[in-house]
């Protein structure tokens, strides 16, 4: 805080807990700083860090349940938590961010995940083989303050790694993965999958009933109507003059055995 600040730290205040008697005692003694302890029993005399806790224990409890994490990642927990309160909004710097106040720099957030989201780790070269996947899945559970990067658990090697080439899946938690992998291993995933893929597969309006189409007999094909024509009316020809092009009605077509064309006229 002193080198940070460039001010000397003059006072301490604290409760009459353990940790603070001792070699701790003696260290602030010898670096000519005071220690105030408060009464014992009560609390209230230090409320603004007591309030502070209660604030840190409620948070990190709720992102431990909604990452369903065992009460061993505490730690882990608590160390987000704190993260987050210190780069969130606070009432008595008026709005501002804690971390704002104290380093005078901008905050981002384009960094911040959420706590216990499924996270795929990319695998370097030099740890996998040819044949062994790129990704692996993992938790994730804090940001590096001293360090670069993401702190992410791996739950097949169990340990903690700190790696930086990472997609992460947020609105997935690796509880939530283990399930649906779990269900796609079974029999009833299988065959589920089976039936999607069948459905893909299939072309539209496969499998499905089509009325039978009724027999009609082909009318005859009179001098002046037309073949496609849906009525039985007679069609008016035009009459043809010399010199000048037959014209049809919009309707009528050429028919081969009334007009036949030049060459076969002429084979004739």
């Amino acid at each position: 805080m002193e080198r940070e600040s460039g001010r000397k730290l003059k006072a301490v205040r604290a409760d009459n807990g353990g940790e603070y008697r001792g070699q701790f005692e003696e260290y602030c003694r010898s670096k000519g700083i005071r220690l105030e302890f408060t009464v014992p029993k009560t609390p209230e005399l230090n409320g603004l860090a007591e309030r502070m806790n209660q604030t840190i224990m409620e948070r990190f409890w709720i992102m431990l349940a909604h990452a369903k994490l065992p009460k061993t990642f505490w730690a882990e927990a608590l160390s987000t938590a704190t993260y987050v309160i210190n780069r969130s909004p606070s009432v008595p710097f008026d709005g501002d961010t804690p971390q704002k106040v104290w380093s005078g720099k901008e905050v981002s957030y384009r960094h911040l995940k959420v706590f216990g989201c499924l996270a795929y780790v990319h695998v370097a070269k030099d740890r996998r083989g040819n044949l062994d996947p790129k990704t692996r899945p993992c938790i994730f559970l804090r940001y590096g303050d001293d360090e670069f990067g993401y702190r992410v658990w791996d739950m097949v090697h169990k340990k903690v790694f700190r790696s930086r080439d990472i997609i992460f899946m947020e609105d997935k938690t690796f509880a939530e993965w283990e399930s649906e992998k779990k269900i796609m291993n079974s029999d009833e995933g299988r065959t589920h999958l089976a039936k999607s893929r069948l459905t893909l597969e299939e072309p539209a309006g496969y499998g499905e009933e089509t009325e039978p189409v009724e027999e009609v007999e082909e009318a005859e094909i009179g001098t002046n109507q037309d073949p496609e024509s849906d009525s039985d009316e007679e069609q008016i020809v035009e009459p043809v003059v010399e010199g000048q092009r037959r014209r049809y009605p919009l309707r009528e077509r050429r028919d081969p055995r009334r007009f036949p064309c030049r060459a076969c006229a002429a084979d004739r």
